[in-house]
């Protein structure tokens, strides 16, 4: 959430366009219905946090994509029709995670996980979840206090949480 949310709010400064920014559940970032950044973690726990390794590519520079992405993937550079300073794009995401962790450390987790939630692109609606051979079809009811993704299906609510499951909104819902 902290990772989306810094890598959100400091694209969305690129030349304005966070109109068209919004969070994909758990780890992307899309640009007007296309991906534009995704984010990976991994963590490590005993009884307490060991370690997290954090991740996060952007589409920065690329001219094009090949024909299978072309669809679902873009780039600041398509959307603002010339190159970026890659290395300004990294001070000022830097600046903004480390905003967002500083929040977090204050207790501020129930708020930030209020904005991540404000973000998303799926809450409310009808999808898929792929988890390792089972696809689950409902209704993302909600995003959790801990960031698992709540989805009511088949009468029960299931939750599932980042690195388990790969999303997409089933096609013949989408309009």
């Amino acid at each position: 959430a902290l990772e989306s949310l810094g890598g959100k709010e400091e694209i969305g400064r690129k030349g304005q366009v966070n109109k068209g920014l919004e969070i994909k559940w758990p780890n992307d970032i899309l640009l007007e219905g296309k991906k534009l950044a995704g984010i990976l973690t991994e963590l490590s726990l005993s009884r307490k946090i060991n370690y997290v390794v954090v991740g996060i590519g952007i589409n920065v520079n690329q001219d094009f994509f090949p024909a299978e992405l072309n669809n679902i993937a873009t780039s600041l550079k398509i959307k603002y029709k010339k190159d970026q300073d890659r290395l300004e794009i990294l001070k000022k995401l830097l600046v903004s995670i480390e905003k967002y962790y500083y929040r977090l450390l204050n207790q501020e987790g129930s708020q930030l996980i209020g904005e991540w939630k404000e973000r998303m692109n799926i809450i409310g609606k009808e999808v898929n979840i792929h988890d390792n051979e089972k696809v689950y079809q409902g209704r993302v009811l909600d995003i959790a206090e801990r960031g698992e993704l709540l989805l009511e299906s088949q009468g029960e609510v299931l939750r599932f949480w980042a690195g388990d499951v790969s999303l997409r909104t089933r096609p013949e819902l989408r309009k």
